[in-house]
């Protein structure tokens, strides 16, 4: 049995899921369980889906985690995988060695990504209201899945469904006054009125279907 600060991912779970799910299970502020990952107050930046303090977050986990491996980490759990689909692997081995050092904003200005500005990257956290019902059943926790993060995406790859990121009522996800909320967690608990990535009346493009 691994004894770890954060639960083990699930498959295609994005890192800072585990961490919320943490705080839901154990009743501990986030900003505590940070502290005790790497020494952090605050929450770490949703936005661009990679951790800017890797060697630490890695390094907290105990031998037998998979994060203690912190390739582990980025290739199964961050969207630093689809940031260097193209690139050589000189490229992507500097990459790997700057985010190994914990100089995160390092390398999003060395792969393009701080300079890069659109309006495709996810400011909140997405969900899939099927994915949600499936994974309760099976593994039995609803957590944000990596694949619904990425550039682009406003729709669930399997279900083709428009993705979630809040209540229409209670705001954007983190919901204000509940940051340990998981995917469909609002203060409106079933009455919830999602707020969805793209407008959910017009007929899904199949462009936007592919992209997912």
């Amino acid at each position: 049995m691994i004894c770890s600060p954060i639960p083990v991912a699930q498959r295609g779970e994005i890192y800072y899921s585990p961490i919320i799910r943490e705080a839901v299970t154990t009743g501990r502020p986030i900003k505590h369980i940070l502290r005790g990952i790497d020494g952090s107050k605050s929450f770490p930046p949703m936005i661009k889906g990679i951790p800017c303090r890797l060697h630490q977050l890695s390094h907290s986990m105990p031998v037998a985690h998979p994060w203690s491996n912190p390739k582990e980490l980025l290739q199964k759990n961050t969207l630093f995988p689809y940031y260097v689909h193209f690139d050589t692997d000189e490229q992507y081995q500097a990459a790997l060695k700057t985010l190994e050092s914990d100089r995160g904003p390092a390398v999003f200005l060395s792969l393009g990504l701080a300079s890069y500005r659109n309006n495709s990257y996810a400011k909140f956290p997405r969900y899939c209201q099927q994915c949600v019902e499936s994974d309760w059943r099976d593994p039995g926790v609803a957590y944000f899945h990596r694949a619904h993060q990425l550039p682009g995406v406003a729709v669930c790859h399997l279900h083709s469904t428009v993705l979630i990121d809040g209540c229409e009522i209670c705001g954007h996800y983190p919901i204000s006054d509940l940051k340990q909320s998981m995917p469909g967690w609002c203060h409106c608990s079933k009455q919830n009125r999602p707020v969805w990535v793209i407008d959910d009346d017009i007929p899904l493009h199949p462009g936007i279907v592919w992209i997912a």
